[in-house]
């Protein structure tokens, strides 16, 4: 494959998965917005709970289908028919196993549900049957052709699967938009999950049988291919155990200590952190293979310049986005979830410091990601699980909420910031000292600390919220044209005499002269 083709595919592709990440929030929006109104917040709890629980059982997946995406790369780019068919079958039969496996601790989990909610449920619900109906969505998955994705992955046409799900997601939407509004039940709400994921994976099974006919699952593999898929899913798993265990585990001990009205609100407000992660993911994770490429090509102390350059525009970008979630948070929800919905304005701060923490160290990922230290970083992603849960279980019994926000801030700080730039510096900026690289960040942090105090000082003479619809959003507007403004303006007189900051404004002028 030539390297126009590669960019060819790679510009089709973050395009499609842009447009995924937008969808993908929005959609959740729209549904959450219509369950919040016909069916209360009990349901929009549940259904948050739901995910979550399944979300720990896909564990069982232990991060293998990223594995085969890696393992099919060579033999694809080859034409080796009969290695990709083998590995493909190999594939099927992992992914039935693991089906299976989550089907029986999926049942098995049955009589420990009423355990998992602190609140009592509305009389017309059936626990175990909702449970079951959302349970076999995800084993669907599993069971129905899905081991035939990874070939539009290793053939670098991931664009087909993003445009599918985008299709999917926006159907499962208006279907199950249309049946609250016509029939107000959470049963139908339900069912139409696994039925748009039956239509969604025999749909992806045809295309993938129409773009590559060649590839069947026939043959073995030798014991050295399978070893080595193994060996690359013990590092998989750990990073996806960590994943779990701090976003999905928060929203279960919520449910388990505090009900799933706060579950429900808590939801409401980390949309909205997904939302903003989505987007800024979409810059950085179009400039991996850009970093990956100035790696292997240029110099450390060239690239430890790009990685300067680099984390000033994202932390400037950081900063603002904190400064206009501190003044529009709270009219937003006001606006969209009325004020039953809200936290108090502390509760507020805390997602805030949530997002800035968890981005603070994106770029430092981009980079160990591109350098190939996943070796060097196995054990962490397992201790900041583990530290995120245990501290969750131990904080929320005594501060509530801020008990669950507080113990992944700290997480974020110590675990990911301190522990995984020291890898990055420790393997590939030898020459660098990570206490200049944390000194910025603290530099950051600070500059953000005082746009966000400036900005929430000049937005207190606005009011929360207009006499119509209306009048809010002409407020919120203004909110943030003024956050826009004053953010923009302390970063660049604070960031002006970084030895950076020009090169930073020149990629700045580039991308703006390309608009």
């Amino acid at each position: 494959m030539t390297n126009l083709s590669r960019l060819t595919h790679a510009k089709h592709n973050i395009k499609s998965a842009a447009l995924l990440k937008v969808i993908t929030p929005l959609t959740s929006f729209v549904t959450r917005t219509v369950v919040i109104y016909t069916l209360g917040n009990v349901y929009l709890g549940l259904n948050s709970l739901f995910t979550s629980m399944l979300q720990v059982l896909s564990l069982a997946d232990l991060g293998f289908g990223s594995a085969m995406v890696f393992s099919m790369y060579k033999p694809i780019a080859e034409n080796d028919e009969d290695t990709v068919c083998a590995l493909l079958s190999f594939y099927r039969m992992v992914y039935r196993i693991i089906g299976t496996i989550i089907l029986a601790t999926g049942i098995i989990l049955i009589p420990f549900l009423p355990k998992l909610i602190k609140n009592t449920l509305p009389a017309d619900l059936n626990l175990t049957a909702l449970y079951l109906i959302r349970l076999s969505d995800t084993c669907l998955s599993y069971f129905l052709f899905s081991y035939r994705n990874c070939l539009f992955d290793a053939s670098q046409q991931r664009r087909f699967l993003s445009q599918i799900q985008s299709l999917g997601k926006i159907i499962l939407c208006l279907l199950q938009v249309g049946i609250l509004l016509i029939f107000k039940s959470y049963y139908l709400f339900c069912l139409a999950i696994p039925f748009v994921q039956i239509m969604q994976n025999l749909f992806f099974y045809i295309l993938s049988v129409q773009t590559f006919p060649n590839y069947v699952c026939r043959g073995k593999l030798p014991k050295e291919t399978i070893q080595d898929i193994a060996q690359r899913v013990s590092g998989l798993f750990l990073f996806k155990v960590s994943h779990v265990l701090r976003n999905s585990f928060d929203s279960i001990i919520l449910s388990m200590f505090l009900g799933l009205d706060i579950l429900a609100k808590y939801q409401n407000y980390f949309l909205i952190i997904t939302t903003l992660v989505g987007i800024t993911s979409i810059l950085t994770d179009s400039t991996l293979s850009g970093i990956g490429n100035s790696i292997a090509l240029e110099s450390t102390d060239k690239n430890y310049r790009d990685f300067n350059t680099f984390q000033l525009l994202f932390m400037t970008m950081t900063g603002i986005i904190c400064s206009c979630m501190c003044c529009i948070y709270q009219p937003f929800i006001l606006f969209w979830a009325h004020a039953g919905n809200m936290f108090p304005n502390q509760i507020m701060l805390l997602f805030v410091i949530y997002f800035f923490t968890e981005r603070m160290g994106n770029i430092c990922f981009q980079y160990r990601q591109a350098s190939g230290l996943w070796s060097h970083d196995r054990i962490r992603p397992l201790v900041d699980g583990v530290t995120n849960l245990t501290l969750n279980y131990i904080l929320v019994q005594r501060i509530g909420i801020a008990g669950v926000m507080l113990s992944t801030i700290l997480c974020h700080i110590f675990i990911d910031s301190l522990w995984a730039s020291s890898i990055l510096f420790r393997y590939y900026f030898t020459k660098e000292k990570q206490s200049k690289y944390l000194l910025r960040l603290s530099f950051y942090a600070l500059v953000t600390m005082i746009a966000c105090t400036l900005t929430m000082a000049i937005c207190r003479f606005l009011p929360m919220e207009g006499t119509n619809a209306f009048y809010s959003i002409l407020f919120i507007f203004a909110r943030a044209i003024i956050c826009l403004g004053i953010s923009s303006l302390l970063f660049y007189f604070s960031c002006r005499k970084l030895s950076e900051f020009s090169d930073a404004m020149a990629i700045v002028s580039r991308i703006v002269k390309r608009g």
